[in-house]
């Protein structure tokens, strides 16, 4: 009793001038009201006093985006005989969070759903990216912050209600024998890790949570979890995965262009004037081109990059006479072989040398190659996984989520926006 009385003083003397209860002040088990079912928590500050409140199943509360939550709002207080109201919170039902800002209530736990049986509490769910949450509730642009935190806890949602229902199916396709090999190989993986991290329990735990921020036991449920899930998947889904000849014909005829682009003509080009260049320059590489020296070779001496490469054409049947340019530029490049300069091409003021840096033909691929096989059927495969594999999550949706995904999801939204965004 000494204990409460001391709380209940201090509470008092901060929310309010009234005179402080003395230790004679008697409550009694009328004044505090505790639900029977698991509540939902949240902390509403009104202008007069701190009063935190417990929120259970019964009462209609509509939260952001109108969302409807049913709950029942019961306030947990302490009367003084001078009539002033105390707030009381028990440990185990509610925290008081101060400061906060006054008139606002603030969700702490909310029971959203079930998944598979599980129940999904709002605090759980959000934990994980509570720090992505923030960061993105700072970005200012309001409006890109709202549509960011949505697309997040949204995406993340359907991850997890994925991740929840594959490994439950997982699990209870589990035999006995498969249960005992599964136990053997998670305790010799956890032996193989604190080996390799020090070789104790603790200094594993100190290393997994430096470097992966998590403990030892979550890092083995984590590994544990994708064993079945893959495990799952891959029985589940590969047999229904089949690529046929028919199909591989069909892709390679679709992507033929693209398996067989044509061959690229590299252009370059050496441009002087005698304004900026002078003439003597001029004269030195008319000079370095009559001597027989490769286009490159000249470009790279006046510090051009990548051999004087002007720009680049698509290979057709036409050859030269099919490239965008000039007909004056057309006309100098005819019969000059490859890696030569054109004579100079003289205008007011300036001096310009072309040539034909490199002709590249890519060699043409048929269906029957075997790396392009492979490569189509791989995609091939992939895509058609994805489709299966979208189709067993349904099914597992349909089968085993008690409550409604969107009304879930979308509360889950609510309550994001009204802790993180606003």
């Amino acid at each position: 009793m000494p204990a409460a009385a001391a709380m209940l003083s201090t509470l008092a003397a901060c929310s309010s001038p009234a005179p402080v209860p003395d230790a004679a002040s008697t409550v009694t088990l009328a004044d505090f009201s505790r639900p029977s079912a698991k509540p939902e928590i949240v902390i509403e500050v009104p202008a007069e006093i701190f009063t935190p409140e417990v929120m259970v199943e019964g009462q209609t509360e509509r939260l952001a985006d109108g969302v409807e939550i049913e709950t029942r709002r019961e306030v947990i207080e302490v009367r003084t005989p001078e009539g002033t109201v105390v707030p009381r919170v028990a440990e185990s039902d509610a925290v008081l969070v101060d400061p906060l800002p006054v008139g606002k209530i603030w969700p702490v736990e909310s029971l959203v759903g079930q998944i598979n049986g599980r129940p999904v509490f709002a605090g759980e769910f959000l934990a994980p990216i509570e720090d992505r949450l923030l960061r993105i509730a700072a970005m200012p642009d309001r409006a890109d912050a709202r549509r960011t935190m949505i697309e997040l806890v949204r995406t993340r949602f359907e991850e997890f209600v994925d991740s929840e229902l594959v490994i439950s199916e997982a699990e209870s396709g589990l035999s006995p024998e498969q249960k005992q090999g599964l136990f053997a190989w998670l305790s010799n993986l956890r032996e193989e890790e604190i080996a390799r991290r020090g070789g104790s329990t603790a200094s594993a735990e100190e290393s997994l949570l430096s470097q992966e921020g998590i403990s030892l036991e979550e890092f083995m449920s984590r590994r544990r979890d994708i064993v079945l899930a893959s495990d799952l998947l891959r029985r589940k889904i590969d047999s229904r995965v089949i690529v046929s000849w028919r199909d591989m014909e069909l892709e390679f005829r679709r992507r033929e262009a693209e398996l067989n682009p044509p061959g690229l003509i590299r252009l370059g080009r050496i441009r002087l004037t005698e304004r900026s260049d002078g003439a003597e320059k001029i004269a030195e590489v008319k000079a370095a081109f009559e001597s027989g020296k490769p286009f490159a070779e000249v470009a790279t001496s006046l510090g051009m990059l990548d051999g004087g490469l002007w720009r680049e054409f698509p290979l057709n049947q036409e050859g030269l006479a099919g490239l965008d340019l000039s007909a004056e530029f057309l006309k100098a490049l005819e019969g000059v072989p490859v890696g030569t300069a054109t004579a100079p091409i003289e205008r007011a003021g300036s001096v310009t040398w072309l040539a034909v840096i490199a002709e590249v033909k890519p060699q043409a691929v048929t269906i029957f190659d075997p790396g392009v096989q492979l490569m189509i059927r791989d995609a091939l495969r992939n895509k058609q996984f994805s489709i299966e594999q979208r189709r067993y999550l349904q099914s597992l949706r349909r089968r085993w989520v008690s409550d409604d995904i969107n009304v879930m999801r979308e509360r889950l939204v609510a309550i994001a926006l009204d802790r993180y965004y606003r």
